[in-house]
C-alpha cells in the first residue's frame, strides 16, 4: 500500500524510530539510467516505512506497509541517479517506527551492478575521509546528502590527488578547497579520473557520504565492475576491523 503527500519540514517527526539517507551515484560521465531500487526488510510485521524526498524545497512522503517480517520488499525510482559535478534533489529518506534494514541497488545497464548498506542516522557525523580504488582509466565518485536542514559541506582536496574536479565552474586540484551548500535531502556527487583516496569531507550538521567508481578490477579485464561503498564517520573508525573474503567459483 502506498500513500503520497507533500508536507512541511516542521511536520516530519522521526523519533521512533531510526532513519537512513539515500542517495545513488551514476559512475560514468556517459553511464545510462540502469535501475534504482531499494530494498527493505523488517522484524515484525505489518511495519510503516515513510520514503521522503524534496522538489523544489517541499518534502515529498510516500508511506508504504510492510506486511510480513524478513521478506523482501522493493521499491524502485525513476531518474534517481546523481549527474556528475551538479547538485540535485535526489536524497531519499527511509524511517519508520520499528526496526528496519536497507539495501540500495544501483544498476548499469545490465553489465554491472552493486548493492550497498547505508548508515542510520545514528551512525552518521561530521567529518569523513574518503577511501577508494579507481584504475587509471575508471571514475571515481564522492556523493554527499543533507539530512532535513541545510548544511554547509567543506571538501579539503589532497595533496597526492592528480586529477581535476570541475565544481561550478572551477577546476579544482591537490590542495584546494571546494565549498558546497545543500538544503534539505539535496545531494552532490562529485567526479573525476583519479582515485578520491584522502578526501576529507567536513560538516556542519550530519551528512551520509558515498564513494565509488565506475571501474575497480583489479585484473587485466576490459569488463565493468561498477562499485558504491557508504563511508563510516571519522568518529566510527576503529582499532580493530572484522574482514570476509569471499571466493566466487
Amino acid at each position: 500500500m502506498y500513500v503520497q503527500s507533500t508536507l512541511d519540514r516542521k511536520d516530519v517527526r522521526l523519533t521512533a524510530g531510526d532513519n537512513v539517507t539515500v542517495c545513488f551515484l551514476r559512475n560514468t560521465q556517459n553511464e545510462g539510467i540502469g535501475d534504482t531500487i531499494i530494498f527493505i526488510t523488517s522484524e515484525v510485521d505489518d511495519v510503516l516505512v515513510t520514503f521522503l524526498t524534496t522538489d523544489n524545497g517541499a518534502l515529498n512522503q510516500t508511506v508504504m506497509t510492510l506486511p510480513k517480517k524478513y521478506t523482501r520488499h522493493m521499491v524502485q525510482f525513476e531518474s534517481a541517479k546523481l549527474l556528475v559535478n551538479t547538485i540535485e534533489n535526489k536524497g531519499i529518506m527511509i524511517a519508520s517506527e520499528e526496526d528496519i534494514h536497507v539495501l540500495g541497488y544501483n544498476d548499469v545497464n545490465k553489465l554491472s551492478s552493486d548493492m550497498f548498506t547505508p548508515l542510520t542516522a545514528s551512525q552518521l557525523g561530521l567529518i569523513y575521509a574518503s577511501l577508494t580504488y579507481c584504475e587509471g582509466n575508471g571514475f571515481c565518485v564522492l556523493g554527499i546528502v543533507a539530512q532535513l536542514e541545510p548544511v554547509s559541506i567543506t571538501v579539503y582536496l589532497p595533496a597526492q590527488f592528480t586529477s581535476r574536479v570541475n565544481f561550478n565552474g572551477v577546476r579544482y586540484k591537490a590542495c584546494d578547497i571546494i565549498h558546497i551548500k545543500l538544503q534539505p535531502l539535496q545531494a552532490v556527487q562529485l567526479g573525476t579520473r583519479s582515485d578520491f583516496t584522502g578526501f576529507v569531507v567536513s560538516a556542519d550538521s550530519q551528512v551520509a557520504v558515498y564513494a565509488g567508481a565506475g571501474k575497480t578490477s583489479m585484473l587485466s579485464s576490459a569488463t565493468r565492475d561498477h562499485l558504491t561503498a557508504t563511508l563510516p564517520p571519522l568518529m566510527h573508525w576503529g582499532l580493530r576491523e572484522l574482514f570476509l573474503e569471499l571466493r566466487i567459483p
